[in-house]
């Protein structure tokens, strides 16, 4: 039976609801009732409840479940054993910061999380594989947490996720083939060459909301595709490259990443109003009312994240899905600039100032698309002859781009407060979430969304029944590196450091009607380094931990 409590902020003077009946029974805070603070979101929590009952069914343990309203995580995990009786939150919260708060996050603890080591360790009943074994391997590197113990810097784990979504672009194929467009855009160029189709074909190209912003997603994935998700890292972590140690003034030099300029630069040709390829109304339209005009077939693309069929069919079971697909994002074409066959001085950005390089950024692109196509062959498990053009070199430069994904899931994480009366079996309850019997579970009330874990999808009992849409989103899934989320890196919660000074939403930034707040991908990237000056980047560092 479901037992759902609305989260609601009270003063512990008012826990009781008083009603004709009287006082509600509180739930029981004991080392057998597991107390769940659940996020409503994309996913649903359908997957939650139909893991209660069979967890509760093996187990012998009772869970309780809130839903997260409005009430403010910190506050309420801060609060301590006194205040806070929740043994396990499953939210949407990147909790590296909470740990560097260390003894003054909760008084009398040093940390206000319980390590999950052991259940990383822990093998499922009949299976071979840990859990952190299973887990793929850009979340279980994301999920550790630095901390020191006796004087040195170990790992540890204290979250676990409960999704793994991708984000990027999705499209309306029956759209597609009226504008004449087969197959999708494999380079940033051939995109904007659909988009171009697509307009011709009275075709809007795209929709969405502008203060949503999903397009946040593509723009992590560029930047990483020309830098290397490696190369984001050194980002974050202030260093110029991968040996270098930060200092202060070394240190200005990770806004020159090439990455940051090309990535906006896609953005500011894309998305700029006189091309005419977004909904002239994105920037005053909710979020739902554009994904219900992308359903309707008013626009052939909407960025947004893989909870789309999830979330279109909790609205509404009469929607079908249809023959909308998830993309894998296209290769940023300035990465042609990195392969032996350029023969410019200079980079990407820097030649098409030439107007005369037209053609010859025609002939590179076409080269990158071969390339792109031999790099799928290749993550598909396929035999592929490399282009004449190319060498290896190339070929694994293009590999690791095309693998690149972002994933916005790492947000969705669950945690076991350090206090929590019953960890142990909140525990038990995060390793059946990750065996195979709960992620079969997962699958199946999720409308085919996925766990980040090794997983036989041929073997699952409703394989037959999952839709193209999250056929096609598995495929990309379980083939790609993650983009780390922003929020793991202390440089960026306690040191401020950003991509770019005055660019929050790039398709704002980028696409708004407004000329006065326009910007270029040239001045974004001097805004950053206008404002991070030596001595900003000091205290940063300082601020960060880094020096």
């Amino acid at each position: 039976m479901k037992k759902v409590f609305k989260a609601i902020a009270l003063s512990l003077s008012a826990i009781c609801l008083f009603s004709a009946a009287g006082c509600k029974k509180p739930v029981d805070n004991s080392e057998n009732t597991i107390e769940i603070f659940a996020l409503d979101a994309g996913y649903g929590l359908d997957w939650l409840y139909a893991m209660e009952e069979v967890f509760e069914e093996k187990t012998g343990y009772n869970i309780e479940i809130s839903i997260q309203g409005d009430t403010a995580i910190e506050p309420k995990i801060r609060s301590g054993p006194d205040v806070n009786t929740t043994d396990l939150f499953i939210t949407g919260e990147v909790w590296n910061r909470y740990i560097s708060l260390g003894d003054k996050a909760v008084a009398g603890y040093d940390y206000i999380l319980e390590p999950l080591d052991d259940v990383y360790e822990y093998v499922p009943e009949g299976e071979t594989l840990s859990i952190g074994e299973k887990m793929w391997g850009s979340f279980n590197t994301f999920f550790q947490m630095e901390v020191e113990e006796n004087g040195e810097y170990v790992n540890h784990y204290y979250a676990m996720p409960w999704a793994a979504g991708m984000g990027g672009l999705f499209y309306n194929q029956d759209l597609f083939t009226q504008a004449n467009l087969s197959g999708e855009p494999l380079t940033t160029d051939q995109l904007m060459e659909y988009c171009q189709a697509l307009k011709d074909a009275n075709i809007m190209p795209y929709i969405y909301s502008a203060t949503d912003d999903y397009f946040s997603y593509c723009q992590y994935t560029w930047w990483a595709q020309y830098e290397t998700i490696k190369g984001t890292e050194n980002f974050w972590n202030c260093k110029v490259n991968d040996n270098a140690i930060p200092s202060a003034a070394i240190s200005m030099q990770i806004f020159d990443q090439e990455g940051i300029r090309e990535m906006y630069k896609v953005f500011e040709d894309m998305l700029h109003p006189d091309k005419g390829y977004v909904y002239s109304t994105v920037e005053e339209l909710d979020y739902t009312t554009a994904q219900a005009r992308f359903f309707a077939g008013e626009a052939a693309m909407l960025p947004c994240g893989d909870w789309l069929e999830n979330e279109m069919r909790n609205a509404s079971s009469s929607l079908d899905i249809g023959n909308i697909l998830p993309m894998r994002t296209p290769v940023i074409s300035a990465l042609s600039d990195k392969m032996s066959y350029w023969e410019e001085s200079v980079n990407f950005t820097e030649a098409t100032r030439d107007a005369s390089f037209a053609a010859k950024r025609k002939a590179y692109d076409e080269k990158l698309r071969d390339l792109v196509e031999y790099a799928d062959k290749i993550i598909a498990g396929e035999t592929a002859e490399l282009p004449s053009f190319a060498n290896e070199a190339d070929a694994q430069i293009v590999i690791a781009a095309r693998r690149v994904c972002d994933a916005p899931s790492q947000t969705h994480s669950m945690v076991i407060p350090v206090y929590a009366t019953a960890k142990e079996a909140a525990k038990e309850f995060l390793k059946f979430t990750a065996s195979d019997e709960g992620i079969a579970i997962y699958i199946a009330n999720t409308s085919g969304s996925y766990l980040p874990y090794l997983y036989d999808l041929e073997s699952y009992a409703g394989y037959d029944d999952l839709s193209e849409f999250s056929k096609k989103k598995w495929d990309i899934l379980s083939t790609s590196d993650f983009v780390q989320y922003v929020s793991k890196w202390p440089s960026h919660y306690l040191g401020g450091l950003g991509i770019s000074r005055g660019v929050e939403r790039v398709s704002i930034a980028f696409g708004s009607r407004d000329a006065s707040v326009r910007t270029t991908a040239d001045a974004a990237v001097k805004a950053n380094k206008d404002y991070f000056t030596v001595d900003r980047m000091e205290t940063l560092l300082r601020n960060a931990g880094l020096i």
